[in-house]
């Protein structure tokens, strides 16, 4: 009786064994397209990280903007360049509206400090109505250029005016010296 008990659960063994193949047959056939789940692991990527001391840096300019727009210069224009360690006092106090030292006698190189101007340039407001001042901070270089220009103040409300006020500071030339000024310039407008 054991034999026929035993011929019967491997009947039935094989029956439920041909179902599943079937099965599988049937869901290969209809959904041939599934992609497969992939079970290999990306290598994990360890990452160190290494400090070391970084010198001090100055920016040069490598190029010159030309100075009838204003404009900030390019991060391209730029280049690092190690700087030596600056010997600054500490407790030095600043003038907000100029830049320069407050409660401090003018420094004088020769006879005069500041340079005066060769070719003193008027903004050309001949198709601009204009009125106020406009109250400027330039950078004069060694050879008597304009090399930069900041507006301190102006009390303008047209901004072409602004904008002809610092194409004049540009194009003023001044006496030459021995180390780059800062000069404040002022103009002044009053038209109808």
């Amino acid at each position: 009786m054991e034999t026929i008990h035993h011929n019967e659960d491997f009947q039935l063994y094989l029956k439920v064994l041909a179902a599943i193949l079937i099965f599988f047959i049937l869901v290969f056939y209809f959904f041939p397209d599934v992609p497969p789940v992939s079970r290999t692991r990306e290598p994990k990527i360890e990452v160190q990280i290494q400090v070391s001391q970084i010198p001090r840096t100055q920016q040069i300019r490598t190029r010159r903007a030309p100075r009838s727009q204003l404009r900030m210069p390019l991060p391209g224009s730029w280049i690092p360049v190690e700087m030596e360690e600056a010997d600054l006092p500490e407790d030095l106090e600043l003038d907000s509206a100029t830049g320069i030292l407050a409660n401090s006698e003018p420094a004088t190189i020769g006879e005069s400090s500041e340079p005066r101007p060769i070719v003193d340039v008027y903004p050309d407001i001949s198709r601009i109505t204009c009125n106020g001042q406009v109250k400027l901070l330039l950078e004069v270089s060694r050879k008597g250029t304009v090399v930069g220009v900041k507006v301190l103040e102006h009390s303008v409300d047209n901004p072409e005016c602004l904008q002809a006020a610092i194409q004049a500071a540009y194009q003023t030339r001044w006496e030459p010296g021995s180390v780059n000024t800062f000069v404040v310039k002022i103009y002044r407008f009053k038209k109808d």
